[in-house]
């Protein structure tokens, strides 16, 4: 589980007992006027109180952190650069591999990444346009604890005479049932529909 998660469910669950416990003393006090159940209630409320705010406030801290970094990572063209990215969350952890087929160099490699909070992580790549053309990226997604293949992404890049850059999208969900009859047909259809060699669909394999 994400740690991050687990701070955060700690600090509710770890506090509902103790405003059940303080309310059962607050209402003692109240009732029988001794001041030893109000101490008792405080002594006991305060602290644990403050832990709350720390767990919930260093939790919330971190999640907060991580949708800011992830945000010049999300799918998006900027100018001569193009991001493609998914997120993922597989509990056994993921993988992710892509490769980009071209007759030219059209696109080039900025970065490729794959980071954030567990359960919740983004994957992809970055390229940047060096001539007009036409490319094709795709990209894999699939569970690091049994290599089982999950996505497919098909990005059909378009960059025109003025280096602006379009696409479309394909998005294939491989379900375990039927995936190997699934992935054949999106190999055949990358090598007759996007012009892709039999050694760049190497990569999209299942067992």
């Amino acid at each position: 589980m994400n740690p991050i998660g687990i701070i955060f469910t700690y600090s509710i669950f770890y506090f509902i007992p103790v405003l059940i416990i303080t309310g059962i003393l607050h209402f003692t006090w109240k009732f029988t006027k001794l001041k030893f159940f109000l101490w008792v209630k405080r002594i006991i409320f305060w602290p644990c109180f403050l832990i709350f705010l720390l767990g919930f406030g260093f939790s919330g801290f971190y999640i907060a952190k991580d949708i800011v970094t992830k945000i010049p990572y999300r799918e998006h063209v900027s100018g001569d650069e193009i991001t493609l990215s998914f997120k993922a969350s597989m509990s056994g952890g993921q993988y992710y591999d892509y490769f980009i087929s071209q007759d030219d160099l059209v696109l080039e490699e900025i970065e490729h990444f794959s980071f954030g909070l567990s359960l919740n992580e983004i994957s992809g790549v970055k390229l940047r346009a060096l001539k007009p053309g036409k490319a094709v990226v795709v990209l894999t997604y699939g569970c690091a604890g049994d290599g089982a293949l999950s996505r497919v992404y098909i990005y059909d890049v378009n960059v025109d005479d003025s280096m602006d850059i379009s696409y479309e999208k394909q998005l294939f969900d491989i379900n375990w049932d039927d995936r190997k009859e699934t992935v054949e047909n999106i190999r055949q259809m990358l090598i007759d529909d996007y012009g892709c060699t039999p050694e760049e669909i190497e990569m999209i394999y299942t067992d």
